[in-house]
């Protein structure tokens, strides 16, 4: 399909906002070489400007092959020349293939002081904006006040005179806040996907579904770790949390009363949240290096982007500080080892799940794209169940097939960003 990439289950796209700073000119270089640690792509930069030129070379003068944009993390190759008044890196775009040269001035270290990859937040005033940007003028996805809990994604990124973190927000808004309105744990209910928790009561059940009216799919002690999958959802007069857990080498899946739940690990009953079974389905949650063999000194195979899917073939392996799984992407098929510390338990299989509508009304399209003509309009809070576990890229957004409920069984394409998973 033309302007379209078919691309794994539950891989969600994630766009950030474009703008523009350009580069041009010539010099004469030198060779300046950073430590052996920050080779082999094993360190990763955040870019801190929108239309950032990815060059051929160093060099004013040399070719313009890419552009980056705020947000989008490169890993950094090992190799830096300062040539027309820039120090240069050689660097790879995480999860594609743009291999090239960028002005470091517009790069933040993602070894640079503040909060890592999921840290636990939460919003200090009211009325703060979550932007597509790290910047004022970017546009504004929605406004959260006081407790508003939320994880670390990205940052921190400078612009407009504060540190910026892109957050995924409780609700399952991605984007970004400055640091100011932010602070660290998070404030009570409402956790975000991924949280840590773990279980505070004896002989608690974890259902099926959300409600008293499921399946006990098993029960549990004090102390047992899981993390957050989905929710929150009320019913029969409790607040239910989809979680995810390993108990004897085994997953288990299933929705809890987030009365008998508390924030953070116990380190009972998943070795530390990286014990994940052969045949468990699972994703990245940051951008990361699949590499031949179980250990950092290991060829490349291929870097994936945050939410990549894979499949856990072999594993445990210790090596470098590290529990290494082997696996097999859902993508393309690579086949390569991943540290288990950066993977997570997918939290859907696509293919028969009920979605409802959260931001409608929503345009269902023939085919995934924009072009595509409209077949039907549907309303917040409209249901149905996905029928094809190949989700689609394209136009900006990641695509679903959905047969819609109480429509006369109408079967068409929906953008996910306007979506809402269900049990």
């Amino acid at each position: 399909m033309n302007g379209q990439t078919r691309i794994s289950r539950r891989q969600f796209a994630k766009a950030t906002a474009v703008g523009s700073v350009l580069l041009g000119g010539g010099g004469a270089a030198v060779l300046t070489v950073r430590p052996a640690s920050a080779q082999n792509g094993d360190v990763q930069y955040v870019c801190n400007s929108n239309d950032v030129n990815v060059r051929d070379t160093y060099g004013l003068s040399s070719n313009v092959i890419g552009t980056l944009y705020v947000g989008d993390v490169v890993n950094y190759l090992g190799d830096s020349i300062d040539a027309d008044g820039y120090t240069w890196m050689s660097v790879n775009k995480a999860g594609t293939g743009l291999n090239g040269w960028v002005a470091d001035v517009f790069l933040s270290s993602g070894e640079s002081s503040g909060w890592a990859y999921g840290t636990a937040v939460h919003v200090t005033s009211d009325n703060v904006n979550l932007r597509d940007g790290a910047g004022l003028d970017t546009s504004i996805i929605a406004t959260y006040n006081v407790g508003a809990n939320a994880t670390i994604s990205a940052g921190p990124v400078a612009g407009d005179g504060y540190l910026w973190y892109r957050i995924a927000a409780a609700d399952g808004n991605y984007g970004w806040m400055a640091a100011d309105f932010l602070g660290e744990g998070f404030s009570g209910a409402g956790w975000p996907e991924g949280a840590p928790v773990h279980v505070t009561s004896d002989n608690v059940n974890l259902r099926s579904g959300y409600g008293l009216g499921y399946g006990v799919v098993g029960t549990f002690d004090t102390g047992t770790d899981a993390w957050v999958v989905a929710g929150p959802q009320s019913a029969d007069g409790y607040t239910w949390y989809k979680i995810s857990m390993i108990i004897d080498g085994q997953g288990a899946v299933g929705w809890m009363v987030d009365d008998f739940l508390a924030w953070g690990h116990t380190g009972g009953g998943n070795d530390g949240g990286t014990s994940f079974p052969i045949g468990a389905w699972m994703m990245t949650t940051t951008d990361l290096n699949l590499r031949s063999g179980a250990g950092t000194g290991y060829g490349v195979v291929g870097v994936y982007p945050e939410g990549a899917a894979a499949t856990v073939l072999d594993g445990p392996v210790s090596a470098n500080g590290y529990q290494w799984y082997e696996v097999e992407i859902a993508d393309d098929g690579n086949v390569g080892w991943f540290a288990g510390e950066f993977l997570t338990f997918a939290p859907t299989e696509p293919t028969g799940t009920q979605i409802r509508v959260a931001d409608g009304p929503l345009n269902v399209r023939s085919g995934p794209s924009l072009s595509a003509s409209v077949i039907l309009t549907v309303e917040t809070g409209a249901t149905g169940r996905v029928t094809d576990a190949s989700l689609v890229q394209a136009d900006g957004y990641t695509w679903v097939n959905v047969e819609w409920f109480n429509q006369a069984g109408t079967v068409g394409w929906v953008a996910n960003d306007f979506l809402a998973w269900d049990a």
